[in-house]
């Protein structure tokens, strides 16, 4: 089977092909068209599969279902995986996000199976990118931060230049384009060494993109043409697409409608040939701006129209946009009640998104506030047939010792006080389920209140100041990098809001879970001190430890305040922590190298006293070791309870 790298994703291109796929195309059906075994057919189809993803996607599709009908008659779990792995570059490349999303979720289930361990890392990497495209950034970079680390001790440069690849693109769409350049150029200057070319003239086309963010359009239109020769040069229709479609938008952002419209119509006849419905759409969408700004309102209308109905089909955010763009143009062409129409599909359209985002949420709350009350509805049923059974055995003994009458009276009165206290306990508990479930109920009302009136008011200030950005084309540098900074905040405080209401909302958290957010912060605290090496280690079978909604907060809190006391005044160079099983406790150990410090010489901040009386509240310990110039080492333990699902 022709050798295939693992299908990290870039930009706008799903594959990291070979330098001509029409060759290698040619080549393995011309094996295939000799009459060979079912295995080495099965993994035929498979190459197929990937190969013809930037030739033709309909094509990668029929050989990928070819491929994973043969490979499960064979019983091959290894080979399955790839297809599905491959299929979820496809789907990714075709625009279809959810397809995508499950094709790789269930590659990692089959390589976690088999123990892949190179495989595990590289599909982490493309649901990295998933993640990136939906708006989980955490996630995202949690992903790609695991599956970095594995690669580096395997020192696979060739993974290495990919992730760098995507994590550029991640501080890229989160406004930090001194860190995003950083790594491109690292990564251009890799691919350039290794003679790779289609792969160079994806990273010149995203250093394109982020020069044209930032106004420095002649550097912008030298990487996105030298990005177009390569593609020429390769017969790569795919990468020649996307470098005359971003020409065109570089010119609509510089006010050249007429040199930005042959661009755009180079770019749609190349994107129609390989069949990406997502291109395809921005493409139109860039003509319509185009003719816009020319005053050729009738034509923008065309463009904009079928822009606005691949959107819809795909069920892309964009459509937001187009709506609210379409408002002008109708407007222009005196058409008041087609502009209306738009401007209520807009209004409609953020409305909808916003209540299915918050009532995705609230249905979960609701499915476990029904549980709760089946429970109790048979915990009822329970405690009747308790006491008809009481009753039966009162009547029982009535009947058998009726000449027994002093016994029996003494007996039944016996019997009625314990009766008395199993129903006082019963009460006591049934009282007990319904404070369980006003506080519930409370939460449920809390959280639907934070994402109704304080999540809303956030989005609708994100969206404010993108359409701002997009619809204004400021000139101003100081005034756009002031939106982009508030639109930055406004981002980072609804992922605070979002912890506040997960906290608040989640029963039991697991490890797995509180894994990722530590990854985020440990990031930030990355790019806050380029000056200190941070190094986080989890052990894989702690995936299984269940914490309560109080312990995971409690445990994530301690240790942002640790790390951050390592930054602020310990002077250290390198910080490890490391969590790991110990007995049946949970240890998570924050050691640096700093000055260190004589705890008994010094009086505690408030700190190290909330680290421990966080570990008190929740049944844990804390400790602390350090001298001068010795460094200073934190332990925290806690006990922990095993997920009887995932264990």
């Amino acid at each position: 089977m022709v050798k295939k790298l693992l299908p990290f994703l870039l930009l706008a291109f799903s594959i990291c092909h070979a330098q001509n796929p029409h060759k290698i195309i040619d080549t393995l059906k011309a094996e295939l068209s000799r009459g060979v075994a079912n295995e080495r057919k099965a993994s035929i189809y498979s190459d197929l599969t990937w190969y013809y993803a930037n030739v033709s996607i309909d094509s990668a599709l029929h050989y990928g279902k070819k491929a994973l009908t043969l490979g499960k008659t064979l019983g091959n779990d290894k080979l399955v995986a790839q297809v599905y792995s491959d299929l979820g570059a496809v789907y990714l490349n075709k625009g279809d996000i959810d397809a995508s999303y499950q094709n790789y979720l269930t590659c990692l289930k089959i390589r976690r199976k088999l123990k892949d361990e190179a495989g595990i890392a590289g599909t982490m990497s493309n649901l990295g990118v998933i993640y990136e495209r939906i708006g989980q950034r955490d996630s995202a970079m949690a992903n790609y931060t695991q599956a970095l680390a594995y690669f580096e001790t395997k020192k696979d440069n060739k993974k290495i230049d990919l992730l760098r690849n995507n994590m550029g693109l991640l501080y890229e769409k989160m406004g930090n384009y001194t860190q995003a350049e950083k790594l491109y150029t690292q990564v251009a200057e890799y691919r350039k060494a290794t003679n790779q070319k289609i792969q160079l003239a994806m990273v010149y086309v995203n250093l394109g993109n982020l020069c044209k963010m930032q106004e420095r359009y002649p550097e912008a239109e030298n990487y996105y043409n030298n990005a177009l020769q390569i593609g020429l040069g390769e017969n790569d229709p795919t990468i020649a697409s996307t470098a005359y479609m971003d020409l065109g938008f570089l010119y609509n952002a510089q006010e050249k409608p007429k040199e930005a419209i042959p661009f755009f119509e180079k770019s749609l006849a190349l994107a129609k040939g390989v069949r990406s419905d997502f291109d395809l759409a921005k493409i139109n969408n860039g003509l319509g701006i185009a003719y816009a700004k020319l005053k050729q309102e009738g034509k923008a209308k065309e463009y904009y129209l079928q822009a606005l109905g691949a959107m819809k089909k795909m069920d892309r955010r964009e459509t937001e946009r187009l709506h609210l763009d379409l408002v002008p143009l109708y407007g222009a062409l005196n058409m008041p009640d087609s502009a209306q129409y738009h401007l209520d599909q807009y209004k409609a359209t953020m409305g909808v998104k916003m209540k299915d985002r918050i009532f995705g949420e609230a249905m979960e709350l609701e499915k476990k506030y029904e549980t709760e009350k089946k429970e109790k509805e048979l915990l009822i049923q329970q405690a009747e047939v308790r006491r008809r059974n009481t009753q039966l055995i009162i009547l029982s003994i009535v009947v058998v010792f009726s000449l027994i009458v002093a016994w029996l009276v003494y007996r039944q009165q016996k019997l009625k006080n314990s009766q008395m206290r199993q129903e006082f306990s019963l009460k006591e508990a049934l009282s007990q389920i319904e404070t369980q479930n006003r506080l519930q109920q409370q939460r449920l009302e809390i959280s639907k209140d934070l994402h109704d009136n304080i999540g809303s008011q956030l989005t609708f200030i994100i969206s404010s100041v993108d359409n701002i950005n997009d619809a204004y084309h400021i000139e101003n540098p100081a005034i756009a990098n002031r939106l982009n900074s508030i639109s930055a905040f406004t981002r980072d405080t609804i992922l605070e809001l979002r912890d506040t209401i997960w906290a608040m909302n989640t029963k039991d958290i697991s490890f797995e879970n509180l894994k990722g957010r530590i990854f985020n912060f440990i990031e930030k605290a990355r790019e806050a001190r380029e000056d200190i090496h941070f190094s986080f280690t989890v052990d894989e079978s702690l995936d299984a430890i269940m914490l309560t909604s109080l312990e995971g907060m409690n445990v994530y809190r301690a240790l942002q305040e640790a790390v951050n006391n390592c930054i602020r005044h310990s002077g250290a160079g390198n910080v490890a922590i490391a969590i790991a099983p110990h007995s049946s406790m949970v240890r998570i150990t924050i050691a640096d190298d700093g000055n260190g410090f004589d705890p008994l010489a010094t009086i505690h901040g408030n700190g190290l006293t909330n680290m421990e009386k966080r570990m008190e509240t929740i049944n844990g310990s804390y400790s602390l070791e350090s001298a001068p110039g010795k460094g200073t080492v934190i332990n925290i333990t806690l006990p922990c309870k095993q997920d009887n699902q995932t264990a």
